[in-house]
């Protein structure tokens, strides 16, 4: 079942970006299985096979942009003619956790690290990527970084209200969205996200939203580039909010849901 994350109602005292004081703002956490002493300890938990199957999954979620869930199933029928009912729930439970942490981590730290060499602008990190990079031996970055480790829902959603640039970059959801994406909308701010079919299929990139660049060494030049205009980035955020209240807030989405079952039901 495919039920799409989405949002409140647009929030009706949205500072203009002018005014805004966060120039960019990142919310997450990255596992410790990036770690390769972590992961090997938890990948030796699991039988022999289930290994390999788990090895080769990682490699598409990396290198070809596959979500888990296929990444799995996929490695499963090529590994040993398998499929993804003949293991236990508790092992595919395993696998899958490894795989998503891994990967996900791996992907997530890789754009962090550049987006902690942006200077001269004002940086927010929720979550526990300060412990991280420090165990990750990731150079500081300087005084206009700022890490808060990990905040409440409410207080996450009163920083968005001040941020000029959402950063999102949740890459086990290729085909979905994320509920930072429709609460950066909401609140008014431009957001840049990784791709999925699903947010590709409802905007425009670079008219409502911006994807991240296949190359993340490409990642501050973006961010950049878009801060120097914050004209344009209002506009991109303005029209991004009308998609997003027509289309995209809880309320619509609970009526499309509905509206699926009524007509399944009548027919």
């Amino acid at each position: 079942v495919f039920f799409p994350h989405a949002g409140p109602d647009p929030c009706p005292d949205r500072l203009p970006m002018k005014d805004r004081d966060i120039d960019v703002l990142f919310c997450g956490n990255i596992s410790p299985l990036v770690f390769t002493e972590v992961f090997d300890q938890r990948l030796g938990e699991l039988p022999e096979k289930c290994r390999e199957i788990v090895g080769r999954a990682i490699e598409r979620v990396l290198d070809a942009g596959s979500d888990v869930y296929n990444a799995l199933k996929t490695s499963c029928r090529e590994q040993s003619d398998s499929r993804l009912e003949d293991y236990p729930l508790r092992t595919l439970r395993g696998m899958l956790s490894l795989i998503e942490s891994f990967a996900a981590g791996k992907l997530r730290l890789k754009y962090l690290k550049e987006l902690l060499k942006l200077e001269n602008r004002s940086v927010h990190i929720v979550g526990n990527i300060g412990e991280i990079i420090d165990q990750a031996g990731i150079e500081a970055p300087g005084s206009n970084v700022r890490f808060h480790d990990h905040l409440s829902f409410n207080e996450v959603v009163r920083m968005i209200r001040r941020t000029r640039l959402l950063v999102n970059a949740n890459f086990t959801i290729v085909g979905g969205s994320h509920e930072r994406i429709w609460q950066g909308m909401a609140g008014g701010c431009a957001t840049l996200t990784n791709e999925s079919v699903f947010v590709r299929s409802c905007f425009e990139d670079g008219k409502h939203i911006l994807f991240l660049p296949r190359h993340a060494g490409d990642l501050g030049d973006l961010i950049s580039s878009h801060l120097d205009r914050p004209r344009d980035l209002q506009a991109m955020a303005d029209s991004a909010l009308r998609l997003y209240a027509e289309n995209h807030t809880w309320r619509q989405r609970v009526k499309t849901i509905v509206d699926l079952f009524e007509e399944a039901a009548r027919s």
